[in-house]
């Protein structure tokens, strides 16, 4: 009965996605056995773009995101190699090498890789920045495919090693089961309005974690996540924006200053997040309002009438 009731409640922990937008996994040390796996249904793949965010400080080889399959332990992965400019592809089980990235340590990064499996053409992207389109296998990817983060798997599901273990933070993770354009993957780079993985979403992530591995708060340069809700986004690009933070400030949450009549479409809104139509969330530098601020909103409140301009009084 014990081991009935384990099965279940794992099943039901599967089977809740969790929305893990500024959120991420910190992988804290070296080892053979931590990971986290990301579960899709999925058992075929044509084509695949993958996209996450990392922070590391590691010079040795690590694994960034692994998929295998029964017929293939490297269906899908991305590898950082020891030279400080190069990543390594495979694509079922054949791998190719990219030289000249910026991989940089200590610094929060965009990577996406595709795939195409019709023509056989891989490429990786650096902080927006394009590799080559360079061939590596064409066909199709089958099996039940498990995905892992931390490790890279030498077997299905295994196979360890750790000293290609990957230790630092990773986030937003998205897998599409198709090319992504350019603009797209730009998009994502930005951290604008793009659309988020059909095969596995950041927004609603199925994920199991083994070992001792920290879902926590995104860590980077001081920031707020203020969130406003804008009218029309979809429309004309433009649309009212409204400060959802009770701080009594005006406009943004811990900022002084007026309420937005407006706000810009998602084009043109820095770190714009979208969870839903009509909402949004910008990433701004925190700062506080400070007294002057609020003795200069208090006066503008009470202030009398305007009076007469100065060269109004001359005429008089």
């Amino acid at each position: 009965m014990k081991r009935l009731l384990t099965v279940v409640l794992l099943t039901v922990c599967a089977a809740a996605p969790e929305d893990l937008i500024g959120k991420m996994f910190t992988f804290p040390q070296e080892t053979k056995t931590d990971h986290v796996k990301l579960i899709t249904p999925r058992e075929e793949f044509k084509a695949i773009t993958l996209c996450l965010r990392s922070f590391t400080n590691l010079s040795r080889n690590h694994g960034l995101f692994s998929l295998a399959t029964p017929a293939f332990s490297n269906a899908f992965l991305i590898f950082k190699e020891s030279a400080s400019d190069q990543i390594e592809m495979n694509i079922r089980n054949k791998g190719i090498s990219f030289f000249g990235e910026e991989y940089k340590l200590n610094t929060w990064q965009s990577v996406c890789a595709s795939w195409d499996g019709a023509n056989g053409l891989v490429q990786i992207w650096i902080d927006g920045k394009p590799s080559a389109r360079r061939y590596c296998s064409h066909g199709t990817i089958t099996g039940h495919a498990l995905i892992m983060l931390g490790q890279e798997q030498d077997s299905y599901g295994g196979g360890f090693d750790p000293q290609q273990s990957f230790v630092g933070m990773t986030t937003d993770v998205h897998m599409w089961d198709f090319v992504l354009s350019p603009c797209e993957i730009q998009r994502f780079v930005g951290d604008l309005n793009f659309s988020p993985g059909n095969v596995i979403n950041w927004r609603a992530l199925e994920y199991q974690i083994a070992g001792k591995i920290i879902v926590e708060n995104i860590q980077g340069a001081c920031s707020c996540l203020i969130k406003k809700k804008v009218y029309n986004m979809f429309g004309n690009g433009a649309g009212a924006a409204k400060d959802d933070e009770d701080d009594g400030v005006d406009g943004e949450d811990g900022v002084a200053g007026e309420d937005r009549a407006a706000a810009p479409g998602p084009e043109a809104v820095d770190g714009l997040r979208l969870g839903s139509p009509g909402v949004g969330y910008v990433t701004e530098p925190c700062r506080a309002a400070s007294p002057e601020h609020r003795r200069r909103k208090k006066s503008k409140s009470t202030a009398a009438a305007p009076t007469a301009t100065a060269g109004q009084r001359a005429d008089g």
